[in-house]
């Protein structure tokens, strides 16, 4: 009877709120939701509790009213407002017998609005509602990212789906400016951005960088004045003074000479390989008695007077005005000299000399440029410093008679001594462009070789008609966007009397 009267009270309850009044105690102590009068005050202490977040658990057996009033009053009970969509109950529905303990009506909006079923269910604060209702961004791959406008709380700075104008995102970069590197971040989303990046010195990009010269990079032009000695210059000191012995960055007074002459020339990059029924290195020797190696007939041409005349047959030589290897720089010229082949003297040819800035160096002066050679024994030689290192731009030298026409020339070498007489891990290096080497025809004198297009003999040559090369690997390098081969030839020099 007690139950069917609370089971229509529970129905009434749902609709339109029970009547006030105090559920009977059965004999047995327990009332119809477990414990005597003060049950519900229990309940609504306990489902309070852990709607706010209370450690302890709910217990199925009985508790007393000091158990649920104590879990009643020890609850922390948001004192914000209570949206009204929260309170689906009229208020005859929290009415309970005086001795039941009334829960508030916070208390008992945020007991009723957790949903059936799920009674340890935490029901947050207004201010906890409040922060997980601000949900974070989307990213710029997220579902605002190609709606067709930038939406830049979402983190996005174009949109995919506007497909040119204001708002398109990038797919490519380009601003057409040699010195900067062009980078596209992001793409594909609506974070897609351009950078250019500035680049730093470095031959053969078309830029001259801000803070470089021409003498750190060859894509600057000579600035005279500037303080600074550099290709095409034999002096500059920073003035328009005519008197002072440099005028428009030449001189006027020309300072003593000191001439390194060179004593030892090698090949080293890339190699000679020649094909007589088997393929083999020329380089550096001949098997079989065949002929002379290519390097044997460069030393003999510089240690030697094979004609007699009482000079060497090549000189190569450094001209230092003045020999300065403590300063930042100083003027250079590179001669093809005469000198005598006792060493006594050495003295200008008669040809144009080659104008630089020889540029004093406390690292590395100059080295190969990366992926540019092969691994050759002896490999290509470094120089380290002390040290120097100029541009000679174009430079030809004579091979016995093979004319080899170099871009971006450039040497280097070590100082031995204080002051210096000798240089050593001197690196001299230029660039054969592809079309050279195979217009030029070796010398009909030379064994082996001779009348053979040059570039028939270069790892990965290919020329016009019949004589690809027989090497397995190629030597071909570029220069921005033109083939050819980078050589690098190693030297020592020795300080000699200069009457020039």
């Amino acid at each position: 009877m007690r139950r069917s009267r609370w089971a229509g009270c529970l129905l009434a309850w749902a609709v339109a709120g029970c009547p006030s009044e105090t559920a009977p105690v059965a004999a047995d102590g327990e009332g119809a939701f477990g414990t005597g009068s003060s049950s519900r005050g229990a309940l609504a202490g306990s489902s309070t509790s852990r709607a706010e977040g209370s450690s302890a658990p709910a217990t199925s057996g009985a508790a007393s009213s000091t158990d649920a009033s104590a879990a009643t009053s020890t609850a922390p009970v948001s004192s914000g407002p209570v949206p009204s969509s929260s309170l689906p109950l009229p208020s005859s529905a929290y009415s309970f017998s005086s001795s039941s303990r009334p829960a508030s009506s916070s208390s008992q909006a945020r007991s009723s609005s957790r949903p059936a079923g799920s009674s340890s269910a935490a029901v947050p604060s207004s201010s906890s509602r409040a922060v997980s209702s601000s949900a974070a961004p989307p990213s710029s791959s997220g579902p605002l990212c190609g709606n067709g406008q930038v939406d830049p709380g979402a983190g996005e700075v174009c949109d995919t789906a506007i497909p040119t104008g204001a708002g398109a995102c990038p797919s490519a970069c380009a601003d057409s400016d040699p010195c900067t590197t062009d980078q596209l971040d992001g793409a594909g989303t609506c974070a897609a951005v351009c950078r250019f990046l500035p680049v730093g010195a470095g031959p053969l990009d078309a830029c001259c960088p801000g803070g470089a010269n021409a003498n750190t990079d060859l894509d600057c032009a000579p600035v005279c004045p500037n303080n600074l000695v550099e290709p095409g210059e034999q002096c500059d000191d920073g003035n328009y003074d005519p008197t002072d012995g440099c005028d428009a960055c030449l001189l006027t007074q020309p300072p003593p000479g000191t001439a390194f002459r060179f004593t030892s020339l090698a090949l080293r990059d890339p190699h000679i390989l020649v094909s007589v029924g088997v393929c083999f290195d020329a380089t550096d020797d001949v098997p079989f008695g065949l002929g002379a190696s290519l390097n044997s007939l460069i030393d003999a041409s510089v240690t030697q007077d094979q004609n007699g005349d009482g000079f060497f047959d090549w000189s190569p030589t450094l001209v230092f005005l003045p020999l300065d290897a403590t300063g930042p720089a100083t003027a250079l010229e590179f001669h093809t000299a005469i000198c005598a082949a006792d060493g006594s003297s050495c003295s200008p040819s008669g040809a144009t000399p080659l104008p630089s800035s020889a540029v004093n160096g406390a690292t590395t002066c100059l080295a190969p440029t990366t992926g540019t050679t092969h691994p050759y024994q002896p490999p290509v030689d470094t120089s380290a410093p002390a040290c120097f290192s100029a541009a000679l731009g174009n430079l030809t030298l004579d091979l016995g008679g093979l004319p080899l026409a170099l871009q971006d020339a450039r040497v280097a070498a070590t100082y031995v001594g204080a002051p210096p007489d000798n240089l050593t891990h001197g690196l001299l290096l230029g660039f054969l462009p592809e079309s050279t080497a195979d217009a030029l025809l070796v010398p009909q004198g030379l064994p082996l070789v001779g009348g053979q297009r040059l570039s028939s003999l270069l790892p990965g040559g290919n020329p016009p008609g019949p004589g690809r090369n027989c090497a397995t690997w190629s030597d071909v390098d570029n220069r921005g966007t033109t083939r050819g081969w980078w050589f690098y030839f190693n030297f020592t020099a020795v300080q000699v009397p200069w009457s020039g």
